[in-house]
């Protein structure tokens, strides 16, 4: 389809909802109005008031951050994390750390910043670490669970200093370092009771969605929520004051809306400042419009890329266990006509591999290897390559047969509300069906698609990978697809199951060699490339819009401030609280936003992390088998001792 045809075929879509939109709108703004909002018959005048839009509505998943799939937006924000972390810029930012000290090469050292307490008054100490990490021990939560195959053990130093024992066993460093930014430290004094009051249903049986009873130890609190909406108040006797001062805003608002488009007409209104959702033609509302409005880039692609958006085909259905179905379904995918027309410019072609061809990762991609096994756009090659394999229609009906069986019946999915996939969904439909394959696009409610990928029950699926920029990339993109052992959420989406890579993803993060590691990777890419493990479309875009209406200071590409995520529904999500500092910056209109001295004179990058690494020693003994041997010498003296007796 022609990307004009394209074009008014969303923008029919789109005019077909938007009296349903506007309806939508004047419902919510009459229970909650924005100018000035309302909370609880509290008058809030709207320059005190940061209005968020993230997730579709109402998502109330509750406020535990223990839940293993989702919790409600800004959860996130009650908890500290021992550092802040961008993976746009590979910079870290002491938080709840003071400092950390490798003291040799299987143990990291963390010191808490002295005068750090939760709400209740209770200092935040080592022992708060240990347990709320331990807590991944006995229960499964996605953001402390997966630590424990690369930490050995936790240990309290003293109350302000805790140590992380690597586990020598399955050494992984890109892993380890996940320890210091993703983990949200909990209070032990109030989920320990929690813990005997609910046992293992802590993670699916508790919300924790009373304000009153919720003790963080963040900036910000959750206040109150209504079917429209989340509340946050300022902490004001927090107790990062004294480190980085209060964040200028009084109060955070999360809107919740039914789809894209709703979002994007509240976004216009300016009744939204800062939102995570798709809009169309967003360039338009400045240089048409004359809005004030921004995203990152003011010209396209107007948004960061991260990770790559990949076709998945499942390998557990037939026809999509056959690799000339494959590579016949990776020619027929039409990428930059996706981007040209759903997703509007807002993003590049990716590389056939899935290492990120804008980043610094770049060096590891093997062109020749791509020049050999790789796929462009090219219906007519698609449709030889299933004919050389015998793959033909016999019976005149538009469909090939397999093995006598149709390939028909199969279904494209992406979430309902997630209007530019839906839209590349109905172009790939397309596309199969011009060389021979039945696939019928489907959008249900984004709790049933959850759970079919979960369930492995999906045929195609358009989806991210874990292969976002940072400092463990493109190691994370090969783990996340190819790895066996993982499956759905932790990735492998496509159930793949080829065991001879294992070894491979497992040496590269203890690998320092540069040349090794391009050998490594380039095995890595030829399997990927002969076994059609995915087919990357494009960089997908790390949605991110503002307002400079109300406030202004937001991050972009002018004024290169602190920039992370603006995403909030994940447990052990790259946005908030690595987004914090966003919040100590913005001001109200008017006046001139200034980044907080204690951004620029704290951060620090990764390589300086490494280089503390490699200049720890490496101890006479391992880590991993220090605990051990102590239990070992301290059985043995009490039985000495009881021998004596």
């Amino acid at each position: 389809m022609h990307k004009d045809q394209m074009r008014l075929k969303i923008l029919k879509e789109k005019a077909r909802t938007l009296t349903c939109a506007i309806v939508f709108l004047l419902l919510i703004s009459m229970l909650a109005a924005f100018s000035p909002a309302t909370v609880s018959a509290q008058e809030i005048p709207r320059d005190q008031v940061v209005v968020v839009s993230n997730d579709w509505g109402p998502p109330n998943y509750g406020w535990n951050p223990l839940q293993s799939s989702q919790t409600s937006w800004g959860t996130n924000l009650m908890y500290p994390t021992l550092y802040l972390y961008s993976p746009y810029t590979d910079e870290w930012i002491p938080y709840l750390a003071k400092n950390y000290t490798w003291v040799d090469k299987y143990t990291l050292q963390v010191t808490i910043k002295d005068g750090a307490k939760w709400w209740d008054g209770e200092p935040i100490t080592a022992a708060d670490i240990k347990y709320s990490l331990e807590l991944g021990k006995k229960y499964s939560v996605s953001q402390y669970t997966p630590l424990w195959t690369y930490i050995e053990y936790v240990a309290i130093v003293n109350d302000r200093t805790v140590a992380f024992y690597v586990n020598t066993t399955t050494l992984n460093y890109f892993q380890v370092l996940t320890v210091l930014w993703q983990p949200l430290i909990l209070p032990k004094q109030r989920w320990q009771a929690l813990e005997t009051e609910f046992g293992a249903t802590i993670t699916t049986d508790f919300r924790d969605d009373d304000p009153d009873e919720i003790v963080g130890g963040g900036p910000y609190k959750l206040m109150s929520q209504s079917t429209t909406g989340f509340w946050y108040v300022r902490v004001d006797d927090w107790w990062g004051k004294d480190v980085f001062g209060l964040p200028t805003i009084k109060y955070l608002l999360h809107r919740d809306f039914i789809d894209n488009n709703a979002a994007s007409l509240a976004y216009e209104a300016g009744d939204v400042d800062v939102a995570t959702h798709f809009v169309t033609a967003i360039g338009d509302l400045w240089k048409v419009k004359g809005l004030a409005r921004g995203a990152y880039y003011m010209d396209p692609p107007y948004f960061k890329g991260g990770s790559s958006v990949n076709l998945y085909m499942n390998y557990l259905k037939r026809g999509l266990d056959n690799l000339a179905v494959r590579r016949a379904i990776a020619y027929a995918m039409p990428a930059a006509d996706m981007i040209s027309g759903p997703y509007f410019d807002y993003s590049i072609p990716a590389a056939a591999v899935p290492i990120i061809h804008t980043t610094a990762a770049a060096a590891y991609i093997n062109q020749s290897l791509i020049a050999q096994y790789g796929w462009t756009y090219n219906i007519t090659q698609a449709k030889k390559i299933l004919d050389d394999a015998g793959i033909k229609d016999t019976d005149g009906d538009g469909t090939r047969e397999l093995n006598g069986v149709e390939l028909s019946g199969y279904t494209i999915q992406v979430p309902q509300g997630w209007s530019d996939w839906m839209a590349m969904c109905d172009m790939i439909t397309e596309k199969l069906a011009e060389i021979g394959i039945g696939c019928t696009a489907e959008f249900p409610d984004f709790s049933v698609w959850w759970a079919r990928l979960t369930a492995k029950e999906l045929d195609l699926n358009l989806g991210w990978s874990g292969g976002n920029p940072g400092f463990d990339h493109p190691w994370n993109s090969f783990r996340t697809i190819m790895d066996p052992r993982l499956s759905f959420p932790a990735g492998n989406w496509e159930n793949y199951n080829n065991t001879a890579v294992e070894a491979l993803i497992d040496s590269i993060p203890t690998e320092s060699n540069a040349a090794v590691l391009r050998n490594t990777y380039s095995q890595l890419e030829e399997t990927w490339l002969k076994d059609i493990v995915a087919v990357p479309l494009f960089y997908g875009a790390i949605w991110y819009q503002y307002s400079n209406q109300y406030w202004v200071g937001w991050p972009n590409q002018q004024n290169g401030f602190w920039f992370s995520n603006f995403y909030g529904g994940t447990p052990g999500s790259t946005s908030f609280p690595s987004q914090l500092p966003v919040f100590f910056t913005i001001v109200p209109a008017g006046q001139t936003p200034v980044q907080p001295s204690w951004v620029t004179t704290t951060k620090f990058s990764t390589d300086q992390i490494y280089a503390g690494l490699s200049a720890a020693p490496i101890p006479e003994i391992p880590s991993s088998l220090v605990l051990p041997l102590l239990m070992i010498l301290a059985l043995f003296a009490v039985a000495v001792y009881r021998r004596k007796e």
